[in-house]
């Protein structure tokens, strides 16, 4: 492995990179592209294409959660254009949230940096929304001795339409989460019904992918929970939850949970939350000892482990690391680097 290295007569053109091996964080500071592109071309489009050949290479792999909701961003913390370089993949939260110029960015960070959108659906959040809705429509008087769509029925719709929305804004691919429950000590009833669900989401899923052999399907979850173990087939990286974990043997107890019969077990992501805009919540994102929660992930995830081969790292809401006081995105740099440690000449 070898830094992305740069001469000393081009760092006389004022422009300050970030140098890192081809398994490290490879990022740009504080860069105004079209100067650079105007002021050395070729020194940025050799910075480009030693990126793409590291995201190219074998390495963990960095994902990221960010929050896109404001569609006109006022900063560049709610800019994508600003997320680390060596970030895999791009987890957007509001993924109906796309304007032309967040196409283009994705199209460029796409096309220069190997960047990859994605967007989650959740098995989860779509049962929360329904409850919701359900319960809002039998509160109005004259809709208590109506009928109202069947959940299963309103999960197929709104899976359908999620689907959608993945080649209307050309997405590189889905994160289908699902957590289920353990399902040995249900009653009979109850573990009809929740197969029934679980079977629907999941099987529309592997449909989509076995259709669109193009485009990422990545599972995020409980995979001791589901049923059909071919979704882990079909899934490029399988992302285990840590979120209410604050050590790295919580994070090893919920990856071991997840080693059960017919789950491949070179793909795992633990994924771990950073920490929020709230100077009051001393929780979110930290482990015992006031240590952030992805760089604790990240180291765990760099170790070997016996029993399987940790395959990178997620991270959730990471805008916020984008306002540190130190700099700009430094516990997601940072993690990348523990993640991919460079080997110098």
């Amino acid at each position: 492995m070898k830094y992305i290295t740069f001469s000393m007569v081009c760092l006389s053109i004022a422009i300050t990179f970030t140098f890192c091996s081809c398994n490290t964080d490879v990022e740009t500071i504080k860069i105004n592209e079209p100067e650079i592109s105007t002021q050395n071309a070729k020194l940025y489009d050799n910075y480009l294409t030693k990126l793409r050949d590291y995201k190219a290479s074998k390495h963990k792999i960095a994902m990221a959660w960010f929050d896109n909701s404001h569609l006109y961003p006022n900063s560049q913390g709610q800019q994508i254009k600003a997320i680390p370089d060596s970030i895999d993949y791009i987890v957007l939260t509001n993924p109906y949230s796309i304007n032309k110029d967040n196409l283009e960015n994705m199209i460029k960070l796409r096309e220069k940096k190997s960047m990859k959108f994605l967007y989650e659906i959740s098995f989860e959040k779509i049962k929360a929304v329904y409850t919701l809705q359900k319960k809002a429509f039998f509160e109005v008087p004259g809709n208590k001795n109506k009928k109202y769509k069947s959940f299963n029925d309103y999960l197929t719709d709104s899976v359908k339409i999620s689907f959608d929305i993945c080649s209307k804004y050309n997405y590189d691919g889905i994160v289908i989460s699902y957590n289920g429950k353990f399902k040995l000590y249900m009653e009979d009833s109850d573990k009809k019904l929740l197969s029934e669900w679980e079977n629907n989401f999941i099987g529309m899923a592997m449909n989509w992918a076995k259709k669109h052999i193009d485009k990422t399907l990545i599972f995020q979850g409980k995979p001791q929970n589901v049923i059909n173990k071919e979704i882990f087939k079909l899934s490029k990286y399988i992302i285990i939850p840590c979120f209410e974990e604050v050590s790295e043997a919580g994070v090893m107890k919920c990856i071991n949970s997840a080693v059960v019969e017919g789950v491949p077990l070179n793909k795992f992501l633990p994924a771990v939350m950073m920490y929020t805009f709230d100077a009051t919540d001393s929780k979110t994102g930290y482990w015992v000892g006031k240590k952030y929660a992805v760089l604790g992930a990240a180291k765990w995830a760099s170790a070997q482990h016996e029993l399987y081969d940790i395959a990178g790292l997620a991270m959730i809401n990471i805008n916020s690391d984008y306002y540190h006081p130190s700099f700009t995105y430094p516990v997601v740099r940072k993690a990348i680097n523990i993640l991919n440690p460079s080997i110098k000449n």
